[in-house]
């Protein structure tokens, strides 16, 4: 899967607002300087744990791009969660694209988390 090229552009003017390289923000943050150029070009499948510690050695904040979106209430009642869940996702199709990517991403990564859980 391939992220969208504007998140990497955001992340790389970011970067070089800082006066960082590649290769010093790799290492500050413990990413391979490979994974952080793959992610700045729009290629791979970064992982939240990866974009949050891209986010913060950029001081930027990881859940600005989320601000957008109201937060998924707690309940037990299965059909009251897929209905949150449902407005949650109808909420970020209200995101600016690149962002509407990264909460995908997030869907599929909790996603397999679920999937793991009910093995």
């Amino acid at each position: 899967m391939k992220i969208e090229n504007g998140l990497g552009s955001k992340i790389r003017r970011r970067r070089q607002e800082l006066q960082l390289s590649q290769e010093e923000l790799a290492a500050q943050i413990g990413l391979s300087v490979s994974l952080l150029r793959d992610i700045e070009h729009g290629r791979g499948n970064p992982t939240i744990k990866t974009l949050s510690k891209i986010f913060s050695g950029l001081g930027m904040e990881f859940e600005s791009l989320f601000s957008n979106v109201q937060p998924i209430l707690v309940s037990e009642n299965p059909e009251e969660i897929v209905r949150n869940i449902a407005i949650q996702l109808k909420a970020m199709l209200a995101l600016p694209k690149e962002d509407q990517e990264l909460a995908s991403q997030i869907f599929q990564q909790l996603s397999i988390i679920l999937q793991e859980q009910a093995e």
